[in-house]
Protein backbone atom coordinates (compact mmCIF):
# COMPACT_ATOMS: atom_id res chain seq x y z
CA UNK A 1 0.00 0.00 0.00
CA UNK A 2 1.75 3.17 -0.97
CA UNK A 3 0.88 6.47 0.98
CA UNK A 4 1.51 9.91 0.55
CA UNK A 5 1.25 12.60 2.73
CA UNK A 6 0.27 16.53 2.84
CA UNK A 7 0.35 18.60 5.44
CA UNK A 8 -0.85 22.06 5.25
CA UNK A 9 0.16 23.77 8.91
CA UNK A 10 1.95 26.82 9.95
CA UNK A 11 5.65 27.69 9.55
CA UNK A 12 7.85 25.79 11.68
CA UNK A 13 11.46 25.39 12.52
CA UNK A 14 13.31 23.12 10.44
CA UNK A 15 14.14 20.95 13.66
CA UNK A 16 10.82 20.39 14.42
CA UNK A 17 9.86 19.65 10.85
CA UNK A 18 12.13 16.94 10.64
CA UNK A 19 11.42 15.59 13.89
CA UNK A 20 7.44 15.67 12.50
CA UNK A 21 8.51 13.95 9.41
CA UNK A 22 10.40 11.00 11.66
CA UNK A 23 7.87 10.81 13.66
CA UNK A 24 4.67 10.65 11.42
CA UNK A 25 6.53 7.72 9.19
CA UNK A 26 7.16 5.92 12.44
CA UNK A 27 3.25 6.36 13.15
CA UNK A 28 2.16 5.05 9.78
CA UNK A 29 4.50 2.52 9.55
CA UNK A 30 3.69 1.34 12.91
CA UNK A 31 -0.58 1.73 12.21
CA UNK A 32 0.25 -0.01 8.54
CA UNK A 33 2.82 -2.49 9.52
CA UNK A 34 5.36 -1.48 7.23
CA UNK A 35 9.12 -2.22 7.71
CA UNK A 36 11.95 -0.98 5.57
CA UNK A 37 11.35 -1.08 2.22
CA UNK A 38 7.56 -0.39 1.83
CA UNK A 39 8.17 2.53 4.75
CA UNK A 40 10.36 3.86 1.83
CA UNK A 41 7.12 4.14 -0.10
CA UNK A 42 5.53 6.66 2.50
CA UNK A 43 5.84 10.16 1.31
CA UNK A 44 5.06 13.40 3.34
CA UNK A 45 5.14 16.64 2.14
CA UNK A 46 4.52 19.58 4.27
CA UNK A 47 2.81 22.34 2.89
CA UNK A 48 3.23 25.88 5.30
CA UNK A 49 1.84 29.02 4.81
CA UNK A 50 2.19 32.23 7.18
CA UNK A 51 -1.03 33.02 9.48
CA UNK A 52 -1.67 35.87 6.96
CA UNK A 53 -2.61 33.53 4.13
CA UNK A 54 -5.27 31.78 6.54
CA UNK A 55 -8.05 34.02 5.36
CA UNK A 56 -7.31 33.25 2.11
CA UNK A 57 -7.06 29.23 2.22
CA UNK A 58 -9.86 29.81 4.74
CA UNK A 59 -11.80 27.66 1.93
CA UNK A 60 -9.98 24.96 2.47
CA UNK A 61 -9.20 25.35 5.99
CA UNK A 62 -12.45 24.21 7.25
CA UNK A 63 -12.63 22.58 10.27
CA UNK A 64 -16.07 21.47 10.20
CA UNK A 65 -18.73 22.28 12.97
CA UNK A 66 -18.18 26.25 12.97
CA UNK A 67 -14.43 26.33 13.62
CA UNK A 68 -11.45 26.43 11.04
CA UNK A 69 -8.83 23.83 11.27
CA UNK A 70 -5.25 25.19 11.02
CA UNK A 71 -3.67 22.13 10.52
CA UNK A 72 -4.85 19.83 7.62
CA UNK A 73 -2.99 16.15 7.56
CA UNK A 74 -4.14 14.92 3.74
CA UNK A 75 -3.64 11.44 3.50
CA UNK A 76 -3.62 9.83 -0.01
CA UNK A 77 -3.50 6.09 -0.75
CA UNK A 78 -5.53 3.30 -1.81
CA UNK A 79 -9.17 2.45 -0.46
CA UNK A 80 -8.51 1.47 2.70
CA UNK A 81 -10.89 -0.40 5.42
CA UNK A 82 -12.55 2.00 7.74
CA UNK A 83 -11.09 1.06 10.65
CA UNK A 84 -7.52 1.26 9.70
CA UNK A 85 -8.70 5.32 8.52
CA UNK A 86 -10.15 5.49 12.41
CA UNK A 87 -6.87 4.16 13.52
CA UNK A 88 -4.41 6.10 11.23
CA UNK A 89 -6.80 9.46 11.84
CA UNK A 90 -6.52 9.27 15.87
CA UNK A 91 -2.25 8.14 15.85
CA UNK A 92 -1.76 10.65 13.47
CA UNK A 93 -3.43 13.51 15.53
CA UNK A 94 -1.88 12.04 18.27
CA UNK A 95 1.48 12.09 17.09
CA UNK A 96 0.99 15.42 15.13
CA UNK A 97 0.10 17.17 18.44
CA UNK A 98 2.91 15.71 20.60
CA UNK A 99 4.98 17.22 18.36
CA UNK A 100 3.74 20.42 17.74
CA UNK A 101 3.28 20.39 21.45
CA UNK A 102 -0.52 20.91 21.32
CA UNK A 103 -2.74 20.32 24.28
CA UNK A 104 -6.25 18.21 24.32
CA UNK A 105 -8.08 21.52 24.04
CA UNK A 106 -6.30 22.38 20.95
CA UNK A 107 -7.16 19.50 18.83
CA UNK A 108 -10.17 20.66 17.15
CA UNK A 109 -7.36 22.53 15.17
CA UNK A 110 -6.34 19.21 13.37
CA UNK A 111 -7.45 17.57 10.75
CA UNK A 112 -6.91 14.42 9.22
CA UNK A 113 -8.85 13.71 5.42
CA UNK A 114 -8.13 10.58 3.19
CA UNK A 115 -8.43 11.11 -0.51
CA UNK A 116 -8.39 7.20 -1.71
CA UNK A 117 -7.38 6.57 -5.02
CA UNK A 118 -6.84 3.24 -7.21
CA UNK A 119 -3.78 1.68 -7.14
CA UNK A 120 -2.38 2.10 -10.76
CA UNK A 121 -2.86 5.81 -10.00
CA UNK A 122 -1.02 5.56 -6.79
CA UNK A 123 1.61 3.50 -9.01
CA UNK A 124 1.85 6.50 -11.60
CA UNK A 125 3.85 7.88 -8.36
CA UNK A 126 4.31 11.16 -7.62
CA UNK A 127 3.40 12.59 -10.83
CA UNK A 128 0.20 12.44 -9.98
CA UNK A 129 0.31 13.36 -6.32
CA UNK A 130 2.38 16.85 -7.21
CA UNK A 131 0.03 17.54 -10.15
CA UNK A 132 -2.79 17.51 -8.17
CA UNK A 133 -0.60 20.06 -5.41
CA UNK A 134 0.20 22.07 -8.11
CA UNK A 135 -3.42 22.25 -9.63
CA UNK A 136 -4.62 23.69 -5.79
CA UNK A 137 -1.98 26.07 -5.38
Amino acid sequence: MMVHLNLFMPEIDKDLRNKLVTEITDTLGKVMNLTGEARESLSIFLDTYKKSDLAVNGHFLNGGKGRKAVHVIEVHGTIMPHELKKRMAADLTNTYCKVLGLDKDARHVVRVTFMEHSAHNIALGGVMLDEMHLARK
